[in-house]
């Protein structure tokens, strides 16, 4: 599975934590978090960790999520893959992504929150990821959100 779609998939997963316990924040050990969503079994552990930590920290350098605060494991100069997320939450952008229509849906009614969680518990996180990507960027060329 290439980067892509651990991203994807990581996405998803983050997405549908903290829609499910909104408007309460969730945190993240990606340690731990890792084992919820096999994206590859090609990757080892501390590929996958670093994956799914560089997902979370895109998301809120763009500002769909706000993360309270981050606690290295190790003392290291390495990039985030030892850090836990406390406090992670949706920011007005990420709620506004969720709660819009699902893309290219014919039922306008749907929710793309509620769509993500009916993926998830499938097992379907890269499916589910496409269409959180798709609603981002769609959501970025319709209101000029950057």
């Amino acid at each position: 599975m290439d980067n892509i779609k651990a991203f994807d998939a990581y996405a998803s997963y983050i997405f549908n934590k903290l829609y499910q316990n909104f408007p309460i924040c969730a945190n993240f050990e990606p340690k731990e978090e890792i084992g919820d969503v096999d994206v590859s079994p090609q990757l080892g552990d501390v590929e996958r960790i670093r994956l799914f930590s560089a997902t979370l920290i895109w998301l809120e350098k763009n500002g769909f999520v706000r993360v309270t605060s981050t606690i290295p494991k190790e003392r290291s100069t390495a990039v985030a893959e030892y850090y836990s997320f406390f406090c992670v939450e949706l920011t007005i952008k990420g709620l506004n992504l969720l709660t819009s229509p699902t893309p290219k849906s014919i039922n306008k009614a749907k929710r793309l929150g509620e769509e993500i969680v009916e993926k998830v518990k499938k097992g379907a996180y890269t499916e589910a990821g496409r269409e959180i990507v798709e609603a981002m960027l769609d959501l970025i060329s319709k209101k000029g959100l950057e």
